[in-house]
């Protein structure tokens, strides 16, 4: 059995064979070419084994890919250039963020600094929303039809914007589906080359701004998720892997590469250490366990209490934006060992931007 965690600096590998001994390998991540770090450290793992990868990976009953490299993309806000179409009226969901943004998911410790609070930023421009004439009822009844020409102006102008990718956002899409699909169909039409996705397969649950934000952070993220796995997949095939690559996600299951949520790889990584220690806290017979996986880009902590691992169906992510998503409860801060200092021009800054596995870059 293979596991592979890409992180923003490293990329390890866990191998375990018949006899339940671990060989581990270790290379740095390659951000512009992902894929390549994975066989890096395969090969790293392969070498202590004296095999060839090709032997290690046709040998493989199973393979597992965690990563923090979407936490990583929201943390230094490096995802894909994103716009969004949603009911008009709503174009501003996520930025009123239901007047809790400011203190969401904060310790009432924190909260007691007014004077440095902000809200949190969306990860789609507000130019980039646009607001197109449709309307659903909570029942699912449709009360206006989708306007397809104003809808298909609109992507002409978020196509000039030169966005990677769309998110679709309707308010009651929960309950009838069918202007989502319509707009995405006729996105994908329009641009077969963008990355297109739909609130009701995102986040299917009442509650509009949890589920805006659930299709945003999955649409931001998306295109760099689905790009890599797919090299990947390919990569694993021509060096002999011949059963299904799988995903670690969020909330503690995995699932194969081409029918998972980039949202839900979010974190997959640490929630993988999560799992893996209540586990060795059940051998070791101490219920109560705190993880930690400290990264190159990242600092995240998880937390087992009598045996069980926190949950969170309604998690807050990066600084106060709360989705829809099942997740085990993993904290992340922008602080790892490859993170920059720079001053705002009155004081020393660290992180969140990280150099991740290159040592002495800078940023501007």
């Amino acid at each position: 059995m293979i596991g592979v965690d890409t992180g923003g600096t490293y990329t390890d590998v866990c191998v375990i064979d018949k006899a339940g001994y671990l060989t581990i390998g270790k290379s740095p991540t390659t951000p512009q070419e992902l894929e390549k770090g994975v066989m890096d450290a395969l090969e790293n793992a392969a070498q202590a084994l004296q095999m060839t990868v090709r032997d290690l990976l046709g040998n493989a009953i199973s393979f597992c890919q965690g990563t923090t490299i979407g936490t990583n993309a929201l943390i230094n806000r490096r995802g894909a250039k994103t716009g969004m179409i949603t009911t008009k009226g709503f174009e501003d969901t996520i930025y009123i963020q239901r007047a809790i943004g400011r203190v969401d998911g904060l310790h009432p410790d924190e909260v007691r600094h007014q004077a440095v609070l902000k809200k949190p930023e969306p990860f789609i421009p507000r130019r980039l929303i646009k607001g197109v004439t449709e309307r659903i009822d909570l029942f699912g009844k449709v009360i206006v039809p989708l306007d397809k020409e104003e809808l298909r102006r609109l992507v002409e102008v978020l196509l000039r914007e030169g966005v990677e990718a769309i998110a679709v956002a309707f308010l009651w899409s929960v309950a009838n589906s069918k202007h989502e699909e319509e707009a995405a169909e006729i996105i994908s039409e329009m641009a077969p080359e963008v990355f297109v996705n739909m609130s009701h397969k995102v986040g299917p649950l009442t509650r509009e701004y949890g589920r805006f934000n659930s299709v945003m952070i999955d649409t931001y993220v998306g295109p760099t998720m689905k790009r890599w796995y797919k090299k990947l997949d390919e990569r694993l095939k021509q060096e002999g892997f011949t059963r299904e690559m799988l995903t670690a996600q969020v909330w503690g299951g995995v699932m194969p590469y081409y029918a998972m949520m980039p949202i839900g790889t979010i974190n997959s990584g640490p929630v993988g250490g999560v799992l893996a220690s209540r586990s060795i806290g059940k051998l070791l017979e101490k219920p109560n366990v705190i993880t930690t996986d400290v990264g190159g880009t990242s600092f995240d902590v998880g937390i087992i209490h009598q045996g069980r691992y926190e949950e969170d169906n309604t998690p807050v992510v990066s600084h106060g934006i709360r989705i829809l998503f099942p997740s085990v409860k993993v904290k992340s801060i922008g602080s790892g060992g490859g993170s920059i200092a720079w001053s705002d021009g009155n004081r020393l800054m660290v992180g969140p931007i990280s150099a991740g596995s290159n040592p002495g870059l800078c940023f501007r």
